[in-house]
């Protein structure tokens, strides 16, 4: 009779036993696949992150030979779709969207040459383009309010029509707003300041927050 109880209490203890080595097995292999999750993430947003970097590339050579036709050295990515001179660049992180028009362009300084290129909320940010590495950054959308952490301002122009609302959905930095006011008025002003005060130009500071994500190597 003793035996048989220790038999029944062994058995008891192999059961509770293995139920707990079964446990620990799945918590361990949770951990795995959650580890070759992160990995497996990392390493699609790292192909995505090349692939930005080869769009800014190439947005950089074809705003090159589209230079005459800048206003103040800046060339967007707006003028030269609008001209045929450059197609829509997908947004490699949104397969369905494109990259942003009015907010990716190509700068000249002398004989350098800058270029930015932002889709969604990912941008490269007035890069160099003879440096073997472009920076990636993750940033916000522009608001009017300074907030913890912001770390980058800039001045947006738009203009109000009879009414007092604003006649452009977003606001645009200085040269690009000419090109959009020349564009949507039928007028060819060199600068925003030649533009008469009838059409009630304004500009603002806004601000946001800009965080580096990533190096890429230039291929």
């Amino acid at each position: 009779m003793i035996k048989e109880e220790k038999r029944i209490k062994n058995r008891k203890h192999e059961k509770g036993f293995g139920g707990l080595e079964l446990l620990s097995v799945a918590v361990v292999c949770l951990i795995i696949a959650a580890v070759f999750l992160v990995i497996a993430l990392q390493s699609s947003y790292n192909d995505k992150y090349q692939v930005m970097q080869y769009n800014a590339t190439q947005l950089a050579v074809n705003a090159t030979g589209f230079q005459f036709q800048s206003i103040n050295n800046e060339v967007y990515l707006k003028e030269m779709i609008d001209f045929g001179a450059m197609s829509n660049v997908k947004n490699p992180f949104y397969d369905t969207k494109y990259c942003d028009t009015a907010n990716s362009k190509l700068v000249f300084e002398g004989d350098k040459k800058y270029v930015t290129l932002k889709c969604g909320e990912y941008v490269i940010d007035n890069q160099y383009v003879a440096e073997k590495k472009f920076t990636i950054y993750k940033i916000t959308a522009w608001h009017e309010t300074k907030k913890s952490g912001d770390n980058q301002e800039t001045i947006l122009y738009n203009y109000k029509d009879e009414n007092g609302n604003d006649v452009f959905k977003e606001s645009y930095e200085k040269n690009m707003f000419l090109y959009a006011f020349n564009l949507e008025n039928d007028y060819e002003y060199n600068d925003v300041e030649e533009i008469p005060s009838d059409f009630n130009v304004y500009s603002k500071t806004y601000y946001r927050k800009k965080t580096e994500v990533a190096k890429v190597d230039v291929k």
